[in-house]
């Protein structure tokens, strides 16, 4: 195989896991409308701030230290973060009613 089509195979499963890290951060958003709808409910905080610290703990414990742990932590830290700020329109769906300011505490 020569080096131009090794790069095209490892080019074709780099976009494999992209496509494959889009739907997880879509699946992980989904499942934080649907928390902060119920928080939401409950009256309960938007954001959790000792859980999301606990989880960029443990996501720079799991990496293999391909990347350094400050970028790891980063990226884990800009998921939270938009998952916390997700359009409300969505929100819609899960608990009806709900406005933008109900649900993350805004």
């Amino acid at each position: 195989m020569t080096h131009l089509a090794q790069v095209e195979a490892l080019r074709g499963e780099i976009d494999e896991v992209t496509r494959e890290l889009v739907a997880l951060v879509e699946r992980r958003a989904e499942l934080s409308q649907r928390v902060g709808a119920l928080k939401s409910n409950a009256d309960l905080p938007a954001r959790d701030f000792m859980r999301e610290e606990r989880l960029l703990r443990q996501a720079v414990a799991q990496a293999r230290g391909v990347l350094p742990a400050r970028s790891i932590e980063a990226i884990v830290q800009q998921i939270i973060d938009q998952a916390a700020g997700f359009p409300m329109q969505d929100f819609e769906q899960f608990a009806p009613g709900i406005g933008a300011g109900d649900a993350f505490g805004g």
